[in-house]
């Protein structure tokens, strides 16, 4: 939509961008260093106004390296000129910063110059919920089709780099809380007032995402609980502070309520991009971004509400798509997303590219540019080795690449009719490797999980028999297992324990992770923090993790750090469960139980669900501790299920009575399951973590 001009009336207002800069010259966190003469000063680049700058010049810097090592395969080459080539590059990477932008103006279905015409006195006083309504409708239309930012007033700006949006707009925020309190106005005026006080408190700080603007964005949903756009708002809310299964939650219930094909496809964007975090459910999200592309070639494209803004976050999907089907070996799909996302981002506008976060897309090109050759959009020349546009490869071996004609004529002259046939073996070659890798993964995916038949009191006697014996790396190893598997072992004698840990490296993830039930009391929680951060801190990369066919396959330190971070998420979960005060603090209460399970869903990273019953069951029980219910009752269902399925390999008597009690307590919850789903339609926006609900 194009953007209207500012009115003249509003002198007070800054340019756009000049509140950006001022913000920029006084938060110091940022790196930004005021110049002598009180100018903002910009340590690199030259345009203060695109926060992706200084990253697109390291970048740059990085391709330019590439080119210049000799090491770098062509394939990489073929891949840096690409990255060199590209006008947009990345676009706005997104780095963890707040971003406000400002103006007079709004995009939107709406006009929020509306809001500002009110906040100037330009409307009655009896106007104020005509501008509540016309406020929320822009809000909800923004954050429901995903269709661009709201440019607020740069009065928000306050000394210091902070922002009071609230401030900003006295009148409009006076309207609303009175409207809030008032007991005659009717629910969806109600509603609409804490989606306006919710959007600008949220606009205000990102505590206040988690905090206030929150509580804010559920009260409306609790007004309004078939408005799939409130439930889209408190996804986002759920997705900014890290509550990835919340936000799925949102999403789904979205999906559920949407009726518009249009609002469907930003949606199913959305699903998948929020699945797309979560580790083990990959295939769910090819699922979700297929259907979304199903649902925009079969009309939607055709949509009268259609922008750039939505057809490129179809594109970065289908980037995505790229990395989701390359995992899965399924190459030619993935070259095909490859080539259709292109298509989407070469057709939308230059400004909207450029504020697309495009980093997807960088991984998906230097797998095409290693799978398939060629289907870059720059490489060299083969014969004469300039940079060409739209390579031209060579038909046989399909290795090397032409700038023209000609070149490819005096280049199979000169030598290439030779290499031609060892490229095409080679070319072979690695894709016989490349299938068995596949077939390989296949296999492993089919095997059982790994504690399917391990009896955690058995290893926790093995370990200290072991740490008694002086093999205390073993040790170390068997009491993780058994605490990972049964948390109420940490009950007994810790001494064996302790032995092994003081015996072990300091850098040992596994020795880290048991000394938290090692120290004091009083001082169990601190530890488990400083392990926590200290094993984040290690930057173990968890590759083809529990791919082997035993506990002896099994990468120790990876699991370590996993270990670490189910450590710290259970240590949080019984500080908060036995402090009084923190259970009569909803708010407090709540948050903790989103720590516990954001930290046990970050473990799945370091420990794959798939092979160990164990994780199922810890993430269907923490997803049910925040209200996630459809999380929790996937992953309690599997865990139901991978139980019965594995029955037959139980030997050990002792395995056989503790997945025994493991199923009995996941079916327990799995009945209390309807109970929490029919409080959750009732009173949507609420998870198990406020004082409204008692399980």
């Amino acid at each position: 939509m194009p953007k209207k001009k500012s009115k003249s009336k509003r002198p007070t207002a800054p340019k756009r961008g000049e509140g950006q800069r001022q913000q920029q010259q006084q938060t110091c966190d940022w790196g930004i260093t005021p110049n002598n003469d009180g100018s903002p000063g910009f340590s690199n680049g030259d345009d203060p106004e695109d926060a992706s700058f200084q990253n697109r010049e390291r970048m740059d810097r990085e391709w330019r390296a590439l080119l210049d090592d000799p090491n770098s395969t062509k394939e990489l080459r073929d891949f840096a000129l690409s990255q060199l080539n590209d006008p947009v590059g990345l676009g706005k990477i997104f780095d963890g910063k707040p971003e406000v932008k400002y103006d007079g103006e709004g995009i939107g279905r709406g006009d929020w110059t509306l809001i500002e015409d009110f906040e100037e006195g330009n409307w009655g006083s009896d106007s104020g919920n005509a501008i509540i309504g016309a406020a929320a409708d822009i809000i909800l239309t923004k954050e429901g089709y995903d269709n661009g930012s709201i440019l607020l007033s740069a009065r928000g700006m306050r000394p210091g780099g902070r922002f009071n949006f609230l401030e900003a707009y006295p009148k409009l925020c006076e309207a609303c809380l009175r409207v809030t309190v008032d007991p005659v106005v009717d629910r969806e005026l109600k509603s609409n007032a804490h989606v306006v006080l919710g959007f600008l408190r949220g606009q205000t700080s990102l505590e206040a995402v988690g905090g206030e603007a929150m509580d804010d964005v559920k009260k409306a949903l609790q007004l309004s609980p078939e408005d799939w756009r409130v439930h889209g708002m408190l996804a986002t809310r759920n997705m900014a502070v890290y509550n990835t299964a919340l936000a799925l939650e949102g999403i789904e219930r979205a999906l559920d309520l949407a009726t518009d094909d249009l609002a469907r496809l930003s949606l199913g964007i959305r699903r998948g991009k929020i699945l797309h975090n979560l580790h083990g459910r990959e295939d769910d999200m090819i699922a979700a971004f297929e259907e979304s592309l199903s649902l925009y070639e079969n009309g939607v494209k055709d949509h009268p509400r259609m922008n750039d803004l939505l057809v490129g976050r179809l594109a970065v999907a289908e980037y995505m798509l790229v990395i989701g089907y390359d995992r899965r070996g399924e190459h030619k799909k993935a070259l095909n997303h490859y080539r259709e996302a292109e298509a989407k981002r070469g057709s939308i506008d230059e400004e909207t590219a450029k504020s697309t976060d495009w980093t997807s897309r960088m991984v998906a090109q230097l797998i095409v540019a290693n799978t398939s050759p060629g289907n870059v959009k720059y490489g060299e020349c083969h014969h004469c080795g300039k940079t060409a546009a739209s390579p031209q490869r060579c038909g046989a071996c399909r290795a090397v690449f032409y700038c023209s004609k000609g070149c490819q004529v005096q280049a199979w002259k000169g030598g290439h009719k030779k290499e031609c046939k060892k490229l095409k073996a080679d070319r072979k070659e690695k894709k016989a490797a490349a299938r068995e890798e596949a077939n390989e993964r296949d296999h492993r995916s089919g095997l059982p999980p790994l504690d399917a038949n391990l009896n955690p009191k058995k290893l926790w006697d093995e370990g200290v028999e072991l740490s008694k014996s002086g093999n205390y790396e073993d040790a170390v190893w068997n009491f993780a297992l058994a605490l990972f598997m049964s948390a109420a072992l940490d009950a007994n004698d810790k001494q064996p324990v302790k032995d092994a840990v003081e015996n072990c490296s300091e850098d040992d993830a596994l020795a880290m992770a048991l000394s938290v039930i090692c120290a004091p009391r009083g001082n169990i929680l601190r530890r488990s923090n400083e392990v926590y951060k200290k094993a984040i801190r290690m930057n173990i990369t968890a590759v083809n993790i529990e791919m082997g066919e035993s506990t002896a396959d099994v990468d120790r330190n990876v699991f370590g750090v996993g270990m670490c971070l189910i450590m710290h998420a259970r240590m949080l979960g019984r500080s908060y469960s036995m402090d009084t005060l923190a259970k009569a603090n909803s708010r407090t209460h709540r948050d903790a139980f989103d720590d516990v399970a954001r930290l046990v869903r970050n473990a799945n990273t370091y420990i794959d669900s798939q092979r160990w019953l164990t994780l199922q069951f810890e993430l269907g029980y923490s997803s049910m501790d925040v209200g996630a219910v459809n999380e929790a009752e996937k992953w309690l269902k599997q865990f139901v299920s991978s139980v019965d399925e594995t029955a037959s390999l139980r030997s050990d008597r002792g395995a056989q009575q503790h997945w025994s009690d493991m199923k009995a307590s996941a079916e327990t919850r799995l009945a209390q399951l309807p109970l929490l789903k029919t409080f959750d339609r009732n009173n949507p926006g609420f998870g198990s973590g406020d004082d409204c609900i008692v399980m």
